[in-house]
């Protein structure tokens, strides 16, 4: 028996049951014979017209570096061209992430696209 997935969408927020079988126990007590569930919540994602505000205002050199990230280009490529090493590039990039709130680099390159930024 496998344990099942149930996404819900609770008051704007996208939350996933997992929802394990009544067989799966931890011990044979009356307290455990209840189905495990665990509930994992995520913030819903931001309407796609409106732009959030980085955390913190973006340097210069951050800029820089969220410009390049819209091309197709490696960090490596990336810290050739800026004169800097790759781990330099590396910690740029996490930065701007933080402040702008997003975790991979399509979403940053989205995020400057509908900013006005590339």
């Amino acid at each position: 028996m496998s344990a099942t997935i149930v996404p819900v969408t609770i008051g704007g927020m996208t939350t996933s049951i997992h929802r394990a079988p009544a067989t799966w126990t931890r011990r044979p007590t009356a307290a455990s014979t209840r189905p495990v569930t665990r509930i994992l919540v995520r913030p819903a994602a931001a309407p796609s017209d409106a732009i959030a505000a980085p955390i913190a205002p973006l340097t210069r050199r951050e800029r820089v570096v969220l410009s390049n990230l819209s091309e197709d280009v490696t960090l490596e490529q990336i810290a050739t061209k800026l004169f800097v090493t790759r781990n330099t590039v590396k910690s740029q990039v996490r930065s701007l992430y933080r402040k702008l709130g997003v975790s991979t680099r399509a979403e940053a390159v989205a995020w400057a696209r509908a900013a006005g930024l590339r």
